[in-house]
């Protein structure tokens, strides 16, 4: 006998036996032990497999596999080992869509989002095709009689013919291998019990909506035979047949496998299902199984990441709680947010998608740049947008508030709505700014306003309402004014329109005269505000106005001191009747007039002075009555600033000129820091008072003064027809005047110092410019001091404490006298400056005493009184000091009288502000008697405040040639006779003071 020793297989076995995964995920590693016990090794099936026997293998099936490896020897004992891994593949849930995929959204906006799967594609839960060696089910065989194992499930190969007379092979539907048993083959007695199962493996049922069994099959049944597919939910233990798997007729044929379905929906839920093919007979055929796949729907949940924006409900009211299944969620974005919508499989496994809602947020409109009225010929500012986010789609522009009238789209997308793109037009126009983010509700910015008004005169009516700064006037008809007149330009078309005395036509840009004639009366004005457009570019006048100026009363040797408020104007033009040799212009290096050679031919220069003699027929003084000249400037209005030559190196004087069609502000002129740098600050106006007589006592022209502290005039107001006004800061328009040079420079003349009305006193001053910050009212304290006599000899001083002076000589405050050869003048002074005008400083004290000087060419009785006041001097007198003879006189009480001899007085009188002196006796001596010849020939003898007694005429070898006794009188007189002879006169005061004074007869 021989001896067969067995030996037994090496030990072979993987880290673990099994493992479940979602279709599409890999196993964790498992590794083989006893590996290197054998030398060939076999897996089946041998695809979704990675790694090696020393590293491990990790499984990735599509489907629920067994995989099977099979080592074994090639030597030795020749040994062979088969051990096997499970993946259970849980199915993927179909496909999620969400919908929407995106969305472009505005602040605040909800979102409804809504999960959908893709068509229900049912999952492979379980299949199976047999074709492999082995497979992962069982077959479990308890027939009796004959040979039980004949009648097994066997796996076939198709075509197979089984044993016994069967005449017809069997094959399956795809021609494979197939489970087959075979009751026929178990053999005769009839007997025999055919009792045999096909076994799956468990499968997991749980978390499916439906499942399907599907199965080839050919069954050869006679009435009798059991053939069913049975299930088990525990495993195995128990079996229970399922409605409808009974098979109860024949099914199929040998060549011809049918399909069959069965609904397994009744075994929904459980995890630990099995089935089996169950056949019973007794000699009684066959039944053939192939192509095994077990389908289902998973059962999902949908649910939504982050939580962050969501809610339950349309209205964004209930907030969604994390993990919470629903398919349809609600989201109320702050930010920009992408969601993730996860379908779940009640197997674990999932599927998910994603959406993202771009947030844009809501428009804020921001600030549209303010409303504008323009004037025509103006260009309308930029509109520009501020403080706004979001995107701008387009501008509009409507002919109402409510954008309901003349709709216009404007394309402009940016902030910025330039003057080019809003043009110009008559009325109202109001813009807005569009806003649109994504999404977002259309929304606008604030409306603006910009408007062009106009009205036209007919001749009888305005079109629009009388004009105003923000409106054009066209005058297209005669019109005759009747008071001022506003408006942002003038056009005249037709018509005579006249602006009569003391009317102003203010005019905010240009002026132009296409047709008719513009003309302006005395005394009345053309005031032109701008001559730069709101760009700044300088806009012009068109066409010539008729500018009338009346002298004040004139004599033929009279001259008047003229300056042009129009362009082109002929000097000659001024006066054409008068001399035409007899115009001159002030030549300020030689300090001296010169002839104009031609003066129909000169044209003036805006800005500069000119004079000339009155017309030649105009009477030629008393008793004739004085004219009055007019004077017609045609052309161009003067409009802007002008600059003119100032010569300063020996502080010489300047004539100059308003060159404007309207008063001029004086304190504004004087306080331009470009002229303050090159002219004095006192203006000089020439007076042309007639003189009284043919003696010729006095010279009563004169130059009237101003600086900032006032002005001072230059005849008595008694004195009818001469022109007596003080100064008060208001240059009419064609007027003259001096100024004192500071240095080499220039004169400027600037629109903002021009001012509406104040033109109808024509050698004055203006008053301060409106709107003109550098002209401000500060605080003023003076008085006025007149010296004159009976005969109409006048002069005039003024003294004021004002902020900023100081007892030197101040440019603003300080004005210089000026000796024409008038019969009397007074003055103060700062060192040895004579002064007209004198500003001292602040704070004022009664102890201040100020040196009054005067100068007479003729011997006559004057007073000195107290013209005005204002200030403190309303509550504080003001006294005058005689120092010859030792009075102190209140002003305020009355004039002070007194006799003066020809010649120069600075140290007579002194100004004060207290009466400590009053009291002292007055000195009676040589300079308290004036002695005075008149035109008549007689000796007038003025004692001041003694009364004469007694008063004797001697002739030089001492005769006494008369003799007046008892006079009782401080004033008395005698005849001068004919002769070239020296008399001495003595008089006699009632106390017995005797003064003997010489004069000639």
């Amino acid at each position: 006998p021989v001896t067969a020793t067995i030996t037994p297989a090496p030990p072979l076995s993987f880290s673990s036996t099994s493992t479940t995964l979602c279709a599409g995920e890999t196993s964790p590693l498992v590794t083989v032990s006893g590996f290197a016990a054998y030398n060939n090794f076999v897996w089946t099936p041998n695809t979704g497999i990675s790694g090696s026997l020393a590293a491990g293998f990790t499984f990735t099936p599509p489907v629920t596999t067994t995989y099977s490896l099979v080592a074994s020897q090639t030597s030795g004992g020749l040994c062979t080992s088969l051990i096997t891994y499970t993946v259970n593949v849980n199915a993927e849930p179909p496909a999620i869509s969400i919908v929407p995929s995106s969305a472009n959204l505005c602040l605040g906006s909800v979102q409804p989002l809504n999960a959908t799967l893709a068509a229900a594609t049912p999952v492979v839960i379980l299949s199976e095709n047999f074709n492999g060696a082995t497979n992962n089910w069982t077959t479990v065989n308890t027939s009796v009689g004959g040979t039980p194992a004949a009648a097994s499930w066997t796996l076939r190969n198709s075509p197979y013919t089984p044993p016994g007379g069967w005449s017809t092979p069997i094959s399956s539907n795809d021609a494979s291998q197939y489970y087959f048993t075979d009751s026929y083959a178990q053999g005769f007695p009839s007997s025999n019990l055919t009792q045999t199962f096909l076994v799956s493996p468990v499968i997991n049922l749980a978390g499916y909506s439906s499942v399907t069994l599907s199965f080839w099959q050919y069954l050869r049944y006679i009435p009798g035979n059991r053939a069913r597919v049975e299930s088990s939910i525990d495993g195995g233990v128990t079996w229970q047949t399922p409605p409808r798997l009974v098979q109860t007729v024949t099914q199929g044929t040998t060549s011809g496998f049918v399909n069959t379905i069965v609904n397994l929906n009744g075994l929904l839920g459980n995890s630990n299902v099995r089935l089996r093919f169950y056949f019973e007979a007794t000699y009684d055929y066959c039944w053939a199984i192939d192509n095994i796949s077990i389908t289902g729907n998973l059962a999902l949940e949908v649910t939504w990441s982050p939580a962050t924006d969501l809610f339950f409900d349309a209205a964004a009211t209930v907030p969604y709680i994390a993990g919470t299944p629903t398919a349809t969620v609600y989201s109320r974005p702050s930010v920009t947010r992408t969601y993730t919508g996860t379908a779940l499989g009640a197997n674990g496994c999932f599927t998910n998608n994603t959406t993202l809602l771009t947030v844009f947020p809501s428009v804020i409109p921001g600030v549209l740049s303010s409303s504008q009225i323009m004037c025509s010929g103006f260009t309308p500012n930029n509109l520009v947008l501020t403080g706004s986010t979001g995107t701008i789609i387009r501008w509009e522009y409507a002919n109402n508030a409510t954008f309901s009238s003349g709709l216009t789209t404007i394309a402009n997308t940016t902030t910025t709505l330039t003057s080019a793109a809003i043009g110009t037009f008559l009325g109202d126009r109001f813009y807005r700014v569009v806003f649109q983010n994504p999404s977002c509700p259309i929304t606008y910015s604030n409306t603006v306003t910009i408007s062009f008004y106009s009205t036209t005169w007919n001749g009888t009516t305005w079109s629009n309402g009388l004009p105003t700064s923000t409106t054009k006037a066209v005058f297209n008809g005669n019109f005759i004014s009747t008071g001022n007149l506003q408006a942002c330009d003038v056009e005249v078309l037709s018509g005579t329109v006249v602006f009569n005395a003391n009317h102003t036509l203010t005019v905010q840009n240009d002026v132009r005269v296409l047709g008719g004639s513009l003309t302006f009366n005395n005394n009345a004005s053309l005031l032109q505000i701008n001559h730069l457009d709101n760009k700044g570019l300088p806009f012009s006048n068109t066409g010539n106005i008729t500018y009338r100026r009346d002298t004040t009363q004139m004599y033929k040797f009279d001259y008047t001191y003229w300056s042009t408020p129009v362009s082109p104007q002929f000097l000659l033009n001024i006066s054409p009747t008068s001399p035409s040799n007899l115009f001159f212009e002030f030549n300020a290096p030689t300090n001296s007039w010169q002839f104009v050679i031609s003066p129909g031919t000169t044209i003036m220069i805006p800005g500069k002075g000119y004079i000339c003699r009155a017309p030649i027929n105009f009477p030629v003084g008393l008793p004739s009555i004085p004219g009055i000249h007019t004077a017609n400037f045609i052309g161009v209005p003067n409009n802007g600033n002008y600059s003119l030559p100032i010569s300063g190196v020996a502080s010489q004087f300047n004539l100059l000129g308003n060159p404007y069609p309207s008063a001029l502000s004086a304190d504004a002129f004087l306080l331009d820091s470009d002229n303050a740098a090159s002219i004095g600050g006192t203006l000089y106006f020439w007076t042309h008072n007639t003189p009284l007589n043919a003696a010729f006592q006095y010279t009563g022209s004169d130059y009237a003064i101003y600086n900032y502290l006032g002005g001072t005039g230059t005849a008595a107001a008694t004195n009818t027809g001469l022109n007596n006004s003080i100064p008060n800061g208001k240059i009419a328009s064609g007027q003259g005047f001096f100024a004192k040079g500071l240095t080499n420079g220039t004169a400027s003349f600037k629109n903002s110092m021009r001012i509406p009305g104040d033109n109808n006193q024509f050698f004055r001053i203006s008053s301060p410019s409106f709107n003109n910050d550098d002209v401000a009212e500060i605080e003023k304290h003076r008085y006025w001091l007149n010296i004159s006599n009976t005969q109409g000899a006048f002069k005039q001083v003024l003294v004021g404490y004002i902020d900023s002076a100081t007892m030197g000589l101040d440019r603003l405050f300080d004005g210089e006298m000026v000796d024409v050869g008038n019969a009397i003048s007074l003055y103060t002074f700062v060192e040895s400056t004579k002064l007209s005008i004198q500003g001292r400083p602040t704070p004022f004290t009664i102890e201040d005493m100020i040196p009054l000087g005067y100068k007479s060419t003729i011997s006559s009785e004057f007073s000195i009184s107290l013209y005005d006041f204002d200030g403190l001097f309303g509550q504080q007198d003001i006294y005058l000091e005689d120092r010859d003879l030792n009075i102190i006189h209140n002003l305020k009480t009355a004039p002070y009288t007194f006799t003066t001899n020809v010649g120069t007085f600075d140290n007579r009188f002194v100004i004060r502000y207290n009466d400590s002196r009053l009291g002292v006796d007055p000195v009676f001596n040589n300079n308290s008697v004036v002695i005075y010849k008149t035109n008549d020939n007689r000796f007038v003898i003025n004692s001041g405040i003694f009364n004469m007694d007694e008063v004797k005429v001697f002739d030089i070898r001492g005769r006494m040639l008369l003799d007046l006794k008892d006079i009782n009188a401080t004033q008395t007189s005698f005849d001068g006779g004919l002769t070239n002879e020296v008399l001495l006169v003595q008089i006699t005061t009632e106390e017995g003071l005797k003064v003997t004074k010489k004069v000639i007869r």
